[in-house]
């Protein structure tokens, strides 16, 4: 009875997780290449815990944080951060 419990909490949980990242990359196609690089970027180093959109946004984009912070928002519907929880 318990392994059955864990196999069905295990498929939710798988189901869920396929379901936020086809969301995701229903939302990835609408958007434009700068927002497919901080996506990118994001992706490759999700593991960094220094990341931030301010390193990104300056050094990677050569824009301003809030800029780039907006137009990701406008494109996406989610923040920065919560793209971030959304993949991880």
């Amino acid at each position: 009875m318990e392994h059955e419990e864990d196999r069905q909490g295990l498929q939710e949980m798988i189901l869920q997780r396929f379901s936020r990242l086809a969301e995701t990359s229903r939302i990835s196609t609408k958007c434009s290449p700068m927002v497919h690089q901080i996506q990118d970027y994001v992706s490759e180093h999700l593991q960094d815990s220094s990341l931030t959109l301010k390193q990104i946004a300056e050094t990677d984009l050569f824009m301003n944080v809030d800029y780039v912070s907006k137009k990701f928002y406008k494109e996406t519907g989610m923040t920065p951060t919560d793209y971030v929880n959304e993949i991880s």
